[in-house]
């Protein structure tokens, strides 16, 4: 059964470094396995929004740092909840 997720999707792309640049320039959230974007966690241009894996293949949440305002964040709760 698919989960029904509001707003829309405003970006997709099957070139991953496409979407990784895209979370890097502030479009929004991305959903990548984290092998994809280790370099990037590890310099700090991405964080893991949420505190365990969403999946058992450890896909996590990430954003630009500073564009988590409230707003993006009870979105990324709620979209997180709605993928649970």
């Amino acid at each position: 059964m698919a989960k029904k997720v509001s707003p829309a999707c405003q970006f997709e792309s099957n070139v991953i470094s496409s979407v990784i640049r895209a979370a890097i320039g502030g479009l929004g959230f991305t959903i990548l396995p984290r092998a994809y974007v280790k370099t990037e966690l590890s310099s700090k241009r991405l964080v893991q929004m949420n505190p365990k894996p969403l999946w058992q293949h450890k896909m996590i949440l990430l954003g630009l740092r500073s564009r988590i305002d409230q707003t993006r964040k009870q979105f990324a709760e709620y979209f997180v909840s709605e993928l649970a």
